[in-house]
């Protein structure tokens, strides 16, 4: 069940015991399953999105975190995308905690032992991958729709986590700029409003597979179109109400294997909800509500 963790500004997950099943191979494709290409427009919907490269640069004399690039090129790494839409598709399913269990957790999938005559995962581990398992969920790097600009904020000092009870995911909140003084540091952020093209390949995915990805994307099916409804937490300084992203537009094409060529699909088609745990997904939604932006 979710709960929030009292005054704290964010949310726990309890972990239950992971619903682990066959995997099914992303090379051998099945008749009963799809294998879909879903175009989609990121917006953010906090005050800033903040993805960190590493790196770090100067302005006015002070160092700041800079934005993932490629040359001069801003964008949110593949990478990052499918850790942010994966963390809600382990928190809405039963899955395990492949990175960081606590004490008494169920244990990880992985790794998978070479040359295994059987797979079984949990939802998330067959959809996104484990140790030994490709995943069957793959993700381009994100570029912006248009000139988006990025800004320079400060921040305060980040904490160490002082407990787990389980998946900690943080609601939206209004960001407030910090004062003057004090343990502050500086990071490069787009703002709200800043939109984003991703691209993203489901193999050989079943109906409540596919349900489960459109959930982790805060999406759902309203009148046979697919609706945002829920804020995919992404990037640094959630804690503080940054890092909320909407899936603003959506195209879905599923491949043909006998014309050998992509079409337009229709997403709702076939889609199950039997791997989402209904009462985390009601309280998400009202947590993580992707709002009216």
């Amino acid at each position: 069940m979710a709960q929030r963790g009292g005054p704290e500004p964010f949310i726990w997950v309890d972990v239950v015991e992971p619903q682990r099943d066959a995997a099914a191979a992303y090379d051998r494709p099945d008749a009963e399953r799809r294998t879909l290409r879903l175009t989609l427009s990121l917006r953010v919907v906090s005050a800033y999105l903040h993805v960190g490269s590493g790196q770090l640069g100067i302005w006015k004399g002070r160092a700041y975190q800079q934005f993932a690039r490629v040359g001069d090129q801003i964008l949110l790494p593949g990478s990052g995308v499918k850790g942010a839409v994966r963390a809600l598709a382990e928190a809405l399913s039963r899955s395990c905690m492949p990175h960081g269990a606590g004490r008494g957790d169920p244990r990880p999938c992985g790794p998978i032992p070479r040359g295994a005559s059987e797979i079984r995962l949990c939802p998330a581990c067959r959809l996104f991958g484990a140790t030994g398992y490709r995943g069957r969920v793959l993700f381009e790097d994100a570029l912006p729709e248009s000139g988006v600009q990025t800004e320079i904020i400060r921040l305060p000092a980040a904490w160490r986590p002082r407990r787990s009870e389980g998946r900690k995911l943080y609601p939206r909140r209004d960001f407030q700029t910090p004062a003057e003084g004090g343990r502050i540091r500086w990071v490069e952020a787009v703002p709200r409003g800043a939109t984003f093209r991703l691209r993203l390949l489901a193999e050989n995915v079943d109906g409540a597979e596919l349900g489960l990805l459109l959930r982790a994307l805060g999406l759902d099916v309203q009148d046979g179109k697919l609706v945002a409804v829920l804020a995919i937490p992404m990037g640094g300084g959630k804690p503080l109400g940054l890092g909320g992203v909407k899936v603003v537009q959506v195209e879905v094409e599923e491949w043909d294997p006998r014309a050998l060529t992509w079409r337009a699909a229709d997403p709702a088609e076939g889609v199950r909800w039997n791997l989402v745990r209904g009462e985390v997904w009601r309280a998400l939604r009202s947590w993580l509500s992707a709002g009216s932006v």
